[in-house]
């Protein structure tokens, strides 16, 4: 697949200068700024959360393609493996704006992984404004994200319809994706499309778990009624 060879070039093209800055801020942060942890509960804590889980319609999105794979199963272990370096460079970033922001600001930041990069400055690196680099890599990510849903929800369309050929929908759902995208009129409309993308993502990853319990029980049963 053409898009799968597109993501394995610009893999360590994204990774590698996320690693760099993360070493480059080191002398920026206080971690002393993280305390104390949870102390207005779980909730607060919960509740913010709810953003980051579009982070785990990636699981989704790869369990939909796990029947179309040659071997599922090194499929799912790969899954793992992203998901989990997903979120750990997430945990990452979001313990580093705070220890360098602090909590208050960071509540009040628009974009504090970017305002984190404008504070970045190191002797001997001629880039000045890391934060345009980002940038660079923003757009990279949601371009390959893009092209992903997309090409899921067109082959989603052509098995549900029974069609070989997936070329007309193409043109079909394209329309869909640019409504949806120009529906948010400010950062408020943004914010709350995120909102619910989160609550669709986690209803999506709790499905998911759900059906994959019910095919567990399914077979535990069939193979203790052979068994009988």
């Amino acid at each position: 697949n053409p898009l799968i060879r597109l993501i394995q070039v610009f893999f360590p093209l994204l990774v590698i200068p996320l690693l760099v800055f993360i070493l480059l801020i080191q002398g920026l942060v206080d971690y002393r700024q993280l305390l104390p942890v949870m102390a207005e509960g779980l909730w607060p804590v919960f509740k913010g959360s709810i953003y980051g889980y579009v982070v785990y319609s990636g699981f989704g999105i790869i369990a939909f393609l796990l029947p179309f794979m040659t071997d599922p199963r090194q499929g799912f272990k790969a899954t793992v493996w992203g998901l989990g370096l997903v979120v750990g460079i997430y945990l990452i970033f979001f313990i580093l704006t705070i220890a360098h922001l602090g909590p208050v600001e960071t509540r009040f930041a628009i974009y504090p992984v970017i305002d984190l990069l404008r504070e970045v400055r190191a002797a001997g690196i001629f880039l000045e404004r890391l934060d345009l680099l980002l940038l660079f890599f923003w757009i990279l990510t949601v371009f390959i994200t893009v092209a992903v849903l997309f090409y899921v929800v067109v082959l989603g369309f052509s098995q549900l319809l029974g069609l070989k050929e997936q070329r007309p929908l193409v043109y079909l759902v394209l329309p869909l994706i640019y409504l949806v995208a120009m529906r948010p009129r400010d950062f408020q409309s943004t914010e709350l499309l995120g909102l619910w993308m989160g609550y669709g993502s986690m209803g999506l990853v709790c499905l998911i778990f759900l059906l994959f319990l019910v095919v567990q029980v399914k077979k535990a049963v069939g193979g203790g009624e052979n068994a009988g």
